[in-house]
């Protein structure tokens, strides 16, 4: 395929105001709204298919409207951006590959503005559809649980592929929870079997907290620090509502086998008679017979962005899925990269080359009364291979500059727009 014929095309709106789905359905013209109520009418069918009665109509309606609208003023540049290089015509040859990009909690899309601007530079002369989610932008949209979180996002990227049929790869990029959201969703596209339309390439998470946000006290030097894990641990789950109980690892979560991994709840999960397993959904979704795990296990690569230190929201060790923090210990070099100033060389030199580690130390989680689940999942993500690159940036802020949300506040160099950069590396390799 020849230069000219390439093309990368980006997705961008504004950031979603706080309006309902159904504000956003009257703007559109009257075939407009035809075509969305098909849709609409679409995944509801593939839910009463599914047999699957846990599933909030209302989630099905914003995902469908909120995609629909952006994809279609996108390509009629309505509005967003809609960027064309090589070829300013979309439709004379339109991009294969949806990349989309997932933001965290009481995030939006406009969390990835200054991330987005990297990457399509970086990406320009390739077919990428790249997507910033919307579906839970809303107001508390990020409080009402991974599992519900994921079922919106799921919808949303169904509807993306329906209007954009040209689509047959897909990478995602989650950042903090939405990482989180993308593995759920995973779990979902597997099992209704989407990865028989598109094939899975990449898999990219940035400060993600794939553990949970447990601290249990022997991660800490000190008694304060041991102090702040324990009280931390104690309190979390008090906030951000279902989602803070399920990042604790608190949470009830009824994993229906052979009923697609969902959570039916247990009345009715009983009713149909399948095996229920009670576990926290973080736990179910790193279990190694899972539609999650099984979905995640499709990519051709996965890999992992973390802050080595100060990010308090998301500590190291469970962004990059690993027993302890290597550079407390001095056991790695904190040397950054001349390329990328904020990943440290050791980390991209051998990012590729590592292999699945599965075993667990003993002393890992020490003094923790969920220490053998977490070592479970420890030891379940860690049977599938790894691109681990280690991020330092020496600001208390490090959870936002990883996706350069701040850039515009810093000066050059200094707002995370080498991680963006070295991200988009991946997609070329």
């Amino acid at each position: 395929m020849t230069a000219n014929s390439l093309t990368v095309t980006v997705s961008d709106g504004a950031p979603v105001p706080e309006t309902t789905a159904r504000s956003q359905l009257h703007e559109l013209s009257k075939n407009e709204q035809l075509e969305v109520h098909e849709l609409i009418e679409q995944e509801r069918n593939k839910v009463a298919d599914a047999g699957d009665c846990s599933v909030d109509l209302s989630d099905i309606e914003a995902s469908v409207v909120s995609s629909y609208t952006y994809v279609h003023r996108a390509k009629s540049g309505l509005c967003g951006r809609a960027v064309s290089f090589e070829d300013p015509k979309l439709d004379s040859n339109p991009p294969d590959h949806l990349i989309v990009l997932v933001h965290g909690l009481m995030g939006g899309r406009g969390d990835w503005s200054n991330f987005l601007n990297e990457i399509v530079s970086s990406l320009k002369g390739h077919r990428f559809y790249i997507y910033p989610a919307c579906c839970n932008e809303v107001l508390l949209g990020t409080y009402d649980g991974i599992d519900r979180g994921g079922e919106r996002l799921f919808m949303e990227i169904d509807t993306v592929l329906t209007m954009l049929p040209s689509l047959n790869k897909i990478s995602i990029i989650g950042h903090s929870l939405g990482g989180l959201y993308a593995r759920f969703c995973i779990g979902r596209m597997y099992v209704c079997g989407l990865f028989s339309r598109v094939v899975p390439y990449n898999f990219i998470t940035l400060a993600t907290p794939h553990l949970g946000v447990r601290r249990p006290r022997s991660f800490a030097k000190g008694f304060g620090a041991a102090l702040f894990n324990s009280t931390f641990s104690m309190v979390g789950s008090s906030f951000f509502g279902k989602t803070g109980k399920q990042l604790m690892l608190k949470d009830r979560y009824y994993f229906v086998e052979g009923r697609q991994g969902r959570n039916l709840g247990h009345k009715t999960a009983s009713k149909l008679g399948d095996t229920v397993v009670q576990m926290p959904i973080l736990r179910a979704m790193a279990a190694e017979h899972s539609p999650f795990y099984a979905g995640l296990q499709l990519f051709r690569r996965r890999a992992l962005y973390a802050n080595i230190y100060h990010d308090f929201q998301v500590p190291y060790f469970t962004a990059a899925i690993v027993p302890s923090n290597p550079y407390r210990k001095n056991e790695r070099s904190l040397k950054p990269s001349c390329a990328y100033p904020h990943i440290t060389a050791a980390s991209i030199e051998t990012a590729f080359g590592q292999s699945p580690a599965a075993i667990v130390p003993a002393t890992f989680a020490v003094g923790d009364k969920l220490q053998d689940v977490l070592a479970e999942m420890l030891s379940n993500l860690n049977q599938l291979a790894w691109c681990r690159f280690d991020v330092l940036f020496k600001t208390l802020v490090c959870h936002e500059q990883i996706i350069a949300k701040n850039a515009c506040l810093r000066s050059k160099g200094e707002g995370g727009q080498d991680v963006a950069q070295h991200c988009a590396t991946i997609f070329l390799i």
